[in-house]
């Protein structure tokens, strides 16, 4: 497989790799393949967006409200990501563009923070939610298949790079449609993490064919920089839920002696995993973290 942005010959990482989210591991068998000069893998074979629709039915958890604990946790989580966005934004009212909006859920909270929000999901059923139960005016389609008028001090792609074929498409794209020294502000998973190391293809985040390009660190930032970006900070995140889909999917679906494991872990109460997803993580993190949280400017 040749890199989707240097066209340089990638080398296959993982083999044998499935669907184990959606399709329950009764999918087609894809791949990861690795540029090392990019310091990034991609997800073979290529699927169009049109295509990849097909694998976010209406009972993807993006279009689903959360309940009980995991709502608590993803609400304390917008909440820190907004904080990190406002000690990168001087000015009152903010305005603020989201793409790949999901539900909106994220948007209802910067609008209570005091931002201008607005946004674009492919997903019908996020958008008919956004609309329902906040009045918010998502756009349904693709970003770069409409053209964005306004300039905005941040925009926003959380989850959503990792599912795009050519990231750097949209990043350029992004690049004309902020403000003077506005933020871009990501959220992704970590190719490079301990996590990735551990639980190979059954980790969460590999999450094919959904997930088409695979970030490490410094694959990112070179793809900032290399884009025009600077002021590149990069944070650590500890996602516990990733940690508890990697063992189930490993335990589900590996033909090793952790399938027991992973049965036994299948069936604790669910605030007990989140604890030792957490724990897990933190020490996993050490290394590098399963996800990374990106904030860049564009320079002067």
């Amino acid at each position: 497989m040749k890199c989707l942005l240097c066209k340089n010959n990638c080398e296959c990482r993982i083999k044998d790799v499935k669907d184990y989210f959606i399709c329950k591991g009764k999918s087609p068998d894809f791949s990861m393949h690795y540029c090392k000069k990019c310091m990034m893998g991609f997800t073979s074979p290529k699927i169009s967006e049109r295509e990849l629709l097909g694998y976010y039915p209406s009972s993807y958890e993006a279009y689903n409200k959360r309940k009980g604990i995991m709502s608590f946790l993803q609400k304390m989580k917008y909440k820190r990501d907004l904080k990190i966005i406002s000690r990168s934004i001087t000015k009152n009212k903010p305005s603020m563009f989201e793409i790949g909006a999901g539900r909106g859920e994220f948007l209802q909270e910067a609008r209570k923070a005091g931002f201008n929000v607005s946004g674009v999901e492919p997903g019908e059923e996020g958008v008919i939610f956004a609309k329902k139960e906040y009045n918010l005016k998502i756009i349904c389609g693709f970003a770069k298949d409409m053209p964005l008028k306004s300039r905005y001090d941040v925009i926003v792609l959380r989850h959503v790079l990792e599912h795009i074929n050519n990231p750097k498409d949209i990043l350029l794209y992004i690049k004309d449609k902020l403000k003077d020294k506005g933020v871009l502000f990501i959220k992704i998973p970590n190719y490079g993490s301990a996590e990735s190391a551990l639980f190979k293809r059954y980790w969460g985040s590999i999450d094919a064919p959904r997930h088409r390009v695979h970030f490490t660190k410094n694959g990112i930032k070179k793809l900032l920089k290399d884009i025009g970006y600077k002021d590149i900070l990069i944070r650590k995140e500890i996602v516990p839920n990733d940690i508890i889909r990697s063992i189930e999917f490993w335990g589900r679906y590996s033909n090793s002696r952790i399938r027991t494991l992973g049965a036994l872990f299948s069936k604790l109460p669910e605030i007990l995993k989140i604890i030792i997803g957490q724990i897990i993580g933190a020490v996993l993190s050490i290394r590098s973290s399963g996800r990374m949280i990106i904030t860049a400017r564009l320079r002067d």
